[in-house]
């Protein structure tokens, strides 16, 4: 199965934090809020995950990686 996360915008409504850091790696307890739609995405039984994160963001890469190793931990 395949799943899509959309993780792209502006972040505005989280301002300032989202100032600093990318809103879908905004920490919630003990992981970012990507992990947790990681892991929901897994446990849903999607083999494939594309996460959108809009135009110019050049932050694809290390997002994903990092979103799918604590939600594969986890």
């Amino acid at each position: 199965m395949k799943a899509v996360i959309a993780v792209a915008g502006m972040g505005t409504r989280f301002f300032p934090i989202a100032k600093t850091i990318n809103k879908c790696m905004l920490p919630i307890l003990d992981q970012p809020v990507l992990a947790y739609a990681v892991a929901d995405c897994l446990a849903a039984g999607a083999d494939q995950i594309a996460i959108g994160t809009g135009t110019g963001t050049g932050e694809a890469s290390p997002i994903s990686t990092a979103a799918v190793a604590v939600a594969r931990s986890g």
